[in-house]
């Protein structure tokens, strides 16, 4: 008969394992916190879930109709496998934000399918910009084009869409290589950054924007 001490040191023995072998199927995914979330938009698991959910929320809103449907997803799955962790983000911040205009979502790394009249060659954007030539634009909140998380402003992590975090009163996404990031950003310290602006040349302080003055012939100063 199984003492008391032994029934406890078996039934410790057995959590630890399945933690230890759930754990290690998380790791082998590694694409996101919902890797092993059901999805109830496909009755399955991982990425094809949350596209399907992304898109069955756009869906819902009225933001795309039943022809696009199919390409929301299709598009969704193709970024996914370049950015699997942004595109996840991304995804659940555009449920999470309810029913807005498609060019209004604050969430960068979305695929999100361009506006009615505004898709270009087929582009889709990310973030709630869209790309005018085809692919998938890098917009972010708060600009377009290479700026995505960087030109969002923020007190604490809370003001950050999608998961970003408040890092020097920026939105920053946490990354482990440049291709999780937006489309022309970096992987530098851990977190995405934009390259730095270009260095306008000048001969006069009054080439320069408002606020810079030109020293070496190149503006600086804020």
């Amino acid at each position: 008969m199984m003492t008391r001490r032994a029934a406890h040191a078996w039934a410790l023995g057995l959590f630890l394992s399945m933690v230890t072998v759930t754990g290690g199927c998380y790791i082998e995914h590694g694409n996101g916190p919902w890797d092993d979330e059901w999805s109830e938009g496909t009755g399955g698991y991982g990425p094809a879930g949350i596209c399907n959910d992304m898109c069955d929320h756009l869906a819902g809103c009225g933001a795309i109709d039943a022809d696009a449907f199919a390409a929301c997803i299709d598009g969704c799955n193709a970024q996914h496998a370049s950015t699997p962790y942004l595109v996840e983000t991304g995804c659940i911040c555009v449920i999470e934000a309810g029913c807005v205009d498609l060019d209004a979502y604050a969430c960068p790394g979305a695929p999100l399918p361009p506006p009615p009249g505004n898709g270009g060659e087929g582009g889709y954007g990310t973030g709630g910009g869209s790309s005018d030539t085809g692919g998938y634009g890098g917009g972010g909140v708060g600009g377009s084009g290479e700026g995505g998380w960087s030109s969002v402003e923020c007190e604490a992590d809370c003001d950050c869409p999608g998961g970003a975090s408040c890092i020097d009163n920026t939105c920053k996404v946490a990354c482990v290589a440049s291709c999780e990031c937006p489309t022309g950003q970096s992987c530098v310290g851990g977190y995405c950054e934009a390259p730095p602006a270009p260095q306008l040349p000048c001969q006069v302080d009054c080439d320069c924007p408002s606020g810079q003055v030109c020293s070496a012939g190149v503006c600086a100063g804020d």
